[in-house]
């Protein structure tokens, strides 16, 4: 398993990443804990269930397009994000961080 952050403060983002089997299980959490989205990627092609009234499907749909795109094992991505009044600065900050993210996340599940 392995855990690397990106952002900072208010904005910080944790990811967890583990291999089961030959599989992946990545968990992206920030501010107010939860699960607000739900992604699987398979066989080149995806699946995304979005949680009513949460919206991070628009901050992990770019790391699901970029590993949908290669085959790779199975892959299951879990994420919540919250942050009470959050600012249109903070906003494009979570999502700059989140597909700087994809490069980390291709390294682990290349290695």
């Amino acid at each position: 398993m392995t855990t690397f952050i990106m952002g900072h403060d208010a904005t910080e983002i944790t990811y967890n990443i583990q291999k089961i089997g030959q599989d992946i299980d990545i968990t992206i959490t920030g501010g107010k804990e939860h699960i607000g989205c739900i992604a699987v990627i398979s066989n080149q092609s995806y699946n995304i269930i979005k949680i009513a009234n949460h919206r991070e499907d628009e901050m992990i749909m770019p790391i699901v397009k970029e590993l949908s795109k290669e085959k790779t094992p199975t892959i299951i991505i879990k994420a919540g994000f919250h942050l009470d009044n959050i600012t249109g600065s903070q906003i494009t900050e979570v999502l700059e961080n989140n597909k700087k993210s994809i490069e980390a996340i291709k390294k682990y599940i290349t290695s």
